[in-house]
């Protein structure tokens, strides 16, 4: 079933600014647009973005009971990967931007049992009651105050399910953060006075009852990973 909300112009304006084409990133036919878990130099950029989707499922153990709400899931490569070496039978995507939706519609996927054309910021369509034992994000959750995301996803979620996502933090011992990374972060609608120390964000998640916290560091796999990968591809303009 396909949900759709009104977007405000800010919501339009978000959604064209994550847009991004599978096409651009590679040539192979996939449908990945995360920045990848690199593992080596000669690994593809569908080989790393599975990767990085991967890890999270492992991490949060998911299984065929689950039933699980990908936050940002795009054309859904991620729905896939859950279905196929994770056994999920019941999954559902939330996703603005509307060409992705549409592209979900039409692969019809049987496991797929709702799409929500919508912000996690919106809320929860009011005739939709179910939960989900697991709701995670790949690669999206830092365009947002964390606390804010732990606060709308909160509607969403059955009692003891499990949350994963991506996110900047700052190091505990050099927490300021330059005038030259301040604007860059600002390109990618990154507010910097809402990236948190490690510290703050296990403080934060446990004030708002999360237990068992696993925080993992990726920055050498990912985002130097992606960094080598951008300086060392061949663009070219259709």
């Amino acid at each position: 079933m396909l949900w759709q909300r009104q977007y405000h112009l800010r919501q339009q304006l978000l959604a064209y600014l994550y847009k991004i084409e599978p096409a651009l990133l590679s040539k192979q036919a996939h449908l990945w647009t995360n920045l990848g878990y690199w593992q080596h130099a000669e690994q593809s950029y569908p080989e790393a973005a599975q990767q990085l989707a991967l890890n999270m499922g492992q991490t949060l153990q998911l299984g065929a009971q689950d039933r699980v709400l990908d936050v940002g899931c795009g054309y859904g490569a991620s729905l896939k990967l859950w279905h196929e070496d994770f056994q999920v039978q019941h999954l559902a995507a939330l996703e603005m931007q509307m060409v992705c939706c549409q592209s979900l519609q039409k692969q019809n996927l049987p496991y797929l049992t709702d799409i929500f054309q919508q912000s996690i910021f919106d809320d929860k369509p009011s005739a939709h009651h179910q939960l989900y034992d697991v709701v995670l994000s790949i690669d999206a959750t830092y365009h947002y105050a964390v606390a804010e995301y732990l606060n709308s996803i909160q509607r969403w979620l059955a009692p003891q399910a499990r949350v994963g996502f991506h996110l900047l933090i700052k190091l505990e011992n050099h927490p300021h953060i330059s005038a030259q990374l301040k604007a860059k972060l600002k390109w990618a609608n990154i507010k910097d006075d809402q990236i948190l120390t490690r510290q703050q964000l296990i403080e934060l998640m446990t004030l708002k009852g999360y237990r068992n916290i696993q925080i993992e560091d990726q920055s050498k796999a990912v985002l130097s990973g992606f960094a080598a990968f951008v300086r060392h591809k061949q663009w070219s303009i259709l």
